[in-house]
């Protein structure tokens, strides 16, 4: 497949480089088709649910009794925004937490035998999601991306420190 250039919807402001404001372009044109995509293909546009689908994704490669902290990091997400949420599934019987006997400051996650049967679905529609569009790039395209997309993460994430504000608040 060739490489498509799209020229940015509306011209820069002044003082914008316009190579930079195109690659925000495509950046923003792939995210939104990407979320699009994502959505239906993981089956939650019928049901609204997209943040349960990739939790259980989540919690189903990350094996029994990851802790909230871990989870809420593999997620980029804040603390309470996964309590939230895992307060939703648990009240839904998809998971159960519990306090580390251990470590009395951890809580830990498990699947519930519900949360396994909704989360196998919902892994093979992830892998068929993952090989339609990553999948469909050569290895060195991939691999390319991954770079260049995390220089981008790095130097957005050293944007929004010196405004005072944590990357993973959300």
């Amino acid at each position: 497949m060739v490489a498509t250039s799209h020229e940015p919807s509306l011209p820069p402001p002044p003082g914008v480089d316009p190579q930079a404001a195109a690659v925000l372009e495509a950046f923003r044109r792939t995210a939104h088709v990407n979320r699009q995509i994502f959505t239906r293909m993981i089956g939650f546009e019928r049901n609204g649910h997209p943040g349960r689908a990739v939790m259980l994704l989540v919690l189903g490669s990350a094996g029994e009794g990851i802790t909230q902290r871990h989870l809420a990091d593999m997620l980029h997400l804040s603390p309470p925004a996964v309590t939230v949420m895992l307060q939703k599934l648990e009240k839904h019987g998809i998971v159960e937490r519990w306090t580390d006997e251990e470590d009395q400051r951890l809580t830990r996650i498990r699947m519930t035998a519900k949360g396994r049967e909704l989360a196998g679905p919902i892994a093979a529609r992830y892998a068929d999601y993952v090989d339609a569009t990553l999948g469909a790039m050569s290895q060195t395209d991939r691999s390319e991306l991954e770079r260049l997309l995390g220089v981008f993460a790095d130097h957005a994430e050293e944007a929004l420190k010196k405004l005072g504000e944590s990357p993973h608040t959300t």
